[in-house]
């Protein structure tokens, strides 16, 4: 009978897995819940506290922590912008990295030329280019409903690539340790529902935050 029970969940996790590979629905659905209890700073915080554990889990050196974890506690100024621009960014880097996947993985017709093949083998100039237009159609879409001057609709750029960028800083840390997903000696790769851990997941967040709100500062000191 335990046997039988233990089958039973593992059917369910991979099916669960494959459902948060093509939508991130269960992420969605738990950060709706804390955004319901008006709870979204305690969700962050805990996303960034358990990131900087994976991390823990996984270094072998001083320099690779201080990178990393700064690189994931820079998630925190995703709290410092209104409730529609955190909208814009989540879905622009969502859109960015979903569509990225997509054509990179199942768009055979395409050229596949891998981008970093030293350090991330599976990234191609097709995913590449298809996560950067769709991260910018979904941001000036969005952003049609604020007012915003026509030169900053074009952010949705600026946002996937830094969103690529820290990905690649993702891959740096993981090749740098042997690591395939950055919760590989952690339990979030269990639980992260097709995603390799909480670095995986929300290090593109987090660049494109603190990128967003670093844009934010000059703007306000420059313009």
């Amino acid at each position: 009978m335990e046997t039988i029970d233990q089958s039973w969940l593992s059917r369910i996790h991979q099916k669960l897995s494959m459902l948060g590979r093509f939508a991130i629905a269960s992420h969605l659905l738990i950060a709706c819940l804390f955004i319901a209890l008006d709870s979204l700073d305690l969700l962050v915080i805990i996303i960034i506290a358990i990131g900087i554990a994976e991390i823990y889990a996984n270094v072998q050196s001083a320099k690779w922590f201080l990178i990393t974890g700064v690189h994931i506690s820079a998630l925190i100024t995703f709290l410092l912008f209104s409730p529609t621009i955190q909208i814009m960014i989540f879905f622009t880097v969502t859109a960015n990295d979903t569509m990225a996947y997509f054509f990179g993985k199942y768009a055979t017709m395409l050229p596949d030329t891998k981008i970093f093949p030293d350090t991330s083998e599976n990234k191609t100039w097709r995913g590449f280019l298809a996560g950067i237009w769709s991260g910018l159609a979904v941001y000036f879409i969005l952003s049609l409903s604020i007012e915003m001057p026509l030169r900053h609709r074009f952010m949705g750029l600026f946002l996937s690539l830094v969103a690529v960028l820290g990905d690649y800083l993702g891959s740096k840390y993981k090749r740098a340790h042997g690591l395939k997903d950055s919760g590989d000696d952690f339990w979030t790769k269990q639980w992260m529902f097709g995603h390799g851990g909480i670095y995986d997941r929300f290090g593109a967040l987090a660049m494109a935050s603190f990128s967003f709100w670093l844009f934010e500062m000059a703007k306000q000191f420059l313009f």
